[in-house]
Parts: structure tokens; C-alpha cells; sequence
């Protein structure tokens, strides 16, 4: 058997035992302890001071405990999706099948994340209407809801676990965008957005001869009548570009924090430029997802959904993003890689058909520790998080394609 303990591991226990010898059960376990001794060896007297130790200890660790034994309760939010930072509503039934009151109830939602309740008399019912603002993406309650009290001295946490009839799925917080960079590679289909795809809306982009079918209404007569011969308009169409968006989720390169703002990111520029026609392919987490067709609301359900639940870890790395199924296959379109400076950036040409393109996060500003890469510009460079707003909106810059 290896005894060895590494110092870390004593440091952490020790850290431990230091925090409990703080807390109020603590100090009174070493009170008794003392009294303990005190009786024993200096005077008799000293057993009553433990004595009236031990009754609080008993009170402040089994009252928690017995004002939960009759509760039960069920917890619901009132709609299945919402934003971080968004307060959103639930309901909360809880039941008291007890005579007694149960004081200083608490529900856990999110990690140490409580809310404090009522009184909850003896025999009763309530039906509670409460707002939870959760403060990351993700699915809550991550673990059980619970009900929790420490009356009435704070010495020890009772919990009871309660029904979960409905979770939330939190998506990222998102920022407005600007345009898609002119020179971006589309194709006719649907779109919102006007571009110079040969089509039968918006602005004349230029003349052509005409051919068999066109409609007489877009015969240019006075071209027509210098060239002797029928010429027609031609007009811009909606013409959605295809746009691959890679988000760069590698450990080794993020923190915590950045890795967060980075998935904030990639997902105002996913939504944005989808609600703009764009045909958006989402890649991270070691899968692909596109935001398909259907109304706004569901492409964008579809994307944020996904990066509601994505994960930071080896299969978010640019290198197995690139070597998936659909990311070769990518022949024409934008790529879109969100990454930090631990990473070099790709050329925007490196590929032709492809304009590639990098939003990326200062380490510095983003305290990610690590020496950042010198290669190529970024398309975008983001300083810090209060720079991100400001960023992305002003991206309406043009971006010619040379393949």
C-alpha cells in the first residue's frame, strides 16, 4: 500500500480543515472538545457548559433535518429555452405534510446558485411564481433542484431533492453583427440579402444578349438599338452565400472565460448572417451542424442549440475541424474560424473558391495564458470582452475574394 501524500494533496486537506475549524459547527466542535478536557482534569463544572454545547449541536443539525422530512415539492420552468443573463420564470409546488413549520427554506438550482423561499407552515401548500436568471449557457438545472435549510443556527445544510418537470436549455448571449464581407462567394437560393448574383431583383448589374425566354419587359432598348440586336438587363438576386463557421474550442489555447466568449461570438455571427440569407454550417464539438432551411426561428434554434450544450475539449481543435467530412468537402463559401491568438491565423486565400477569414481573441485581454502567434492579420482582432460589441457590429468591411 503507498502511503506517499504529494504536498499538494496535504495543502488541499489542510486548506480543508482549516475551512471547516472556521465555520460555526466548527468552532463549536472544538468548544465541546475543550469543555470535554475541562471537566476531565480542572472541575466537574465544565460538563455543564458541554452539556449545553451538545443541545445546540443537536438542534442546529437534526431541526434541519426534521423540517425537510415532510416536504416535497416540483419544479417547473415556463418556457424550454432562454438567453444567459435573461430572467425567466418557473413554478415551484411545494407540499408540508408535517405540523410544523419548516423555516429558511432555499432552492438550488445552479451549483451554490440558492433562491430563498417562504415559510412553509405545517400541512400547507403553496404554488410559487419565481424568476431565475441563469448566468452561463448550458441545461438547468445542471443536477436535481433542491430544497435546502440550515435553520435555526446555521450549523449544518439539510437538502431534500424535488421533482424537475421542465428544464431550460440557457442559449449564448449574442451581439448584433454587421454584413457578410463583400467578395463572398454565394449561390442563388434562399436569402434576405440583395447581392451581384445574375437574378430578376433589385439593382441592373450589367447587360447581356438575349436569350430564348427572357422576359420582353427586360429587353434594354437603348443598348438594343446601338448593337442592332436584342440586349437585356440583368438584375441582382437573393443569393445566399455558403459560410462555414469553425469554432476553435481547444483547451491548450483557451481559458475558461475566453472559451465562453468565443462560443458568444460564433454564435452572433452564425445567427446574424443566417437571418441574411446566409446557408450556415456550424463545425465544432467534432461535428457539423447546418442550420438547414425552414423559417429564422428554426435555423436559428438549430444553431444555438448546439452551441447551448458544446463542450471545450480535443475535438473542438482547428486541425480535426478541418479534417472532418464537411469541411472537405467545402469547395465555395466563407470560412469563418473563431480562435484566440494562441493559434496562427490561416491566409484568407489559402484555399481557392474559399475565403477564409479569422475572428480572434487577444490573449491578453482575455487572460489566457500562453505566447501568442505571429502570422497573417486577423479579420478581426478582439481586444478584450467590452470590445466585442463595437467588433463585430463594425465587420462591414470589404473583403475581395481572389479566387
Amino acid at each position: 500500500m503507498n502511503l506517499s501524500v504529494s504536498r499538494s494533496e496535504l495543502a488541499a486537506w489542510l486548506r480543508r480543515a482549516a475551512a471547516f475549524l472556521r465555520s460555526p459547527l466548527g468552532i463549536l466542535l472544538c468548544a465541546a472538545f475543550s469543555a470535554t478536557l475541562l471537566g476531565l482534569f480542572v472541575h466537574a463544572q465544565a460538563f455543564l457548559v458541554l452539556g449545553g454545547l451538545i443541545a445546540v449541536l443537536a438542534l442546529g443539525i437534526g431541526w434541519p433535518a426534521l423540517a425537510l422530512a415532510g416536504c416535497s415539492g416540483q419544479f417547473a420552468f415556463e418556457r424550454t429555452r432562454s438567453i444567459e443573463g435573461e430572467p425567466t420564470d418557473f413554478r415551484l409546488a411545494l407540499r408540508n405534510v408535517l405540523p410544523w413549520t419548516a423555516w429558511g427554506l432555499r432552492l438550488r438550482l445552479a451549483g451554490d446558485a440558492e433562491l430563498p423561499l417562504p415559510p412553509l407552515g405545517g400541512r400547507r401548500c403553496c404554488d410559487l411564481r419565481l424568476a431565475f436568471t441563469p448566468p452561463r449557457r448550458g441545461l438547468y438545472p445542471a443536477a436535481p433542484p433542491l430544497l435546502a435549510t440550515d435553520a435555526p443556527f446555521g450549523l449544518w445544510t439539510a437538502t431534500r431533492r424535488i421533482q424537475n418537470a421542465k428544464p431550460l436549455l440557457v442559449w449564448p448571449h449574442r451581439f448584433p453583427v454587421g454584413p457578410l464581407p463583400e467578395g463572398t462567394p454565394g449561390r442563388a437560393g434562399e436569402g434576405l440579402a440583395l447581392r451581384d448574383v445574375s437574378g430578376s431583383c433589385g439593382e441592373m448589374i450589367g447587360t447581356r444578349p438575349y436569350r430564348a425566354g427572357d422576359p420582353v419587359r427586360r429587353i434594354h432598348w437603348p443598348q438594343t438599338a446601338r448593337h442592332a440586336t436584342l440586349i437585356v438587363r440583368e438584375h441582382q438576386t437573393t443569393a445566399g452565400a455558403d459560410v462555414q463557421v469553425l469554432l476553435d474550442l481547444d483547451p491548450a489555447i483557451h481559458s475558461p472565460d475566453s472559451a465562453e466568449w468565443a462560443i458568444r461570438v460564433a454564435a452572433s455571427f452564425a445567427v446574424g448572417w443566417s437571418a441574411a440569407g446566409a446557408h450556415i454550417t456550424l463545425l465544432t464539438g467534432g461535428q457539423a451542424v447546418a442550420a438547414g432551411t425552414g423559417t429564422p426561428a428554426t435555423r436559428t434554434r438549430r444553431l444555438l442549440d448546439t452551441l447551448a450544450l458544446v463542450q471545450p475539449g480535443p475535438d473542438s481543435h482547428l486541425d480535426y475541424l478541418l479534417a472532418l467530412p464537411e469541411a472537405r468537402r467545402f469547395r465555395r463559401g466563407l470560412r469563418l474560424i473563431v480562435t484566440t491568438g494562441l493559434r496562427p491565423c490561416p491566409t484568407p486565400d489559402s484555399i481557392p473558391g474559399i475565403l477564409t477569414l479569422a475572428a480572434v481573441l487577444d490573449p491578453g485581454g482575455f487572460h489566457i495564458p500562453g505566447t501568442p502567434q505571429t502570422s497573417h492579420p486577423a479579420w478581426l482582432t478582439i481586444a478584450s470582452p467590452a470590445d466585442i460589441p463595437r467588433c463585430l457590429l463594425g465587420t462591414a468591411r470589404e473583403v475581395r475574394h481572389a479566387g
